[in-house]
């Protein structure tokens, strides 16, 4: 699927290098490689600016979200009561 979204891209040049590697968290990953995902990030880097800078660019409208009224699930009063046996 990696090699389908390059090829979207236009990036048919772009090597994976497919393989174990570690992540962020120390996890090992079937990923593609730290390497080609630099450049993976520096070429979509370039295509924000790119986008950025066309006279019809206009930014997303974010949809701004209400805070939440609802009643928590617990008080930390309660939270006390259980642990010292209601006491």
């Amino acid at each position: 699927m990696d090699h389908a979204i390059l090829a979207c891209y236009g990036w048919d040049d772009l090597e994976s290098g497919h393989a174990f590697y570690p992540n962020e968290r120390g996890q090992i990953r079937y990923t593609i490689s730290p390497e080609a995902r630099r450049e993976v990030l520096a070429r979509l880097v370039g295509l924000n600016l790119e986008m950025a800078q066309t006279d019809n660019f206009k930014p997303p409208s974010l949809p701004v979200r209400k805070r939440s009224r609802s009643k928590p699930f617990f008080t930390i009063e309660e939270m006390d009561e259980d642990e010292t046996g209601g006491n």
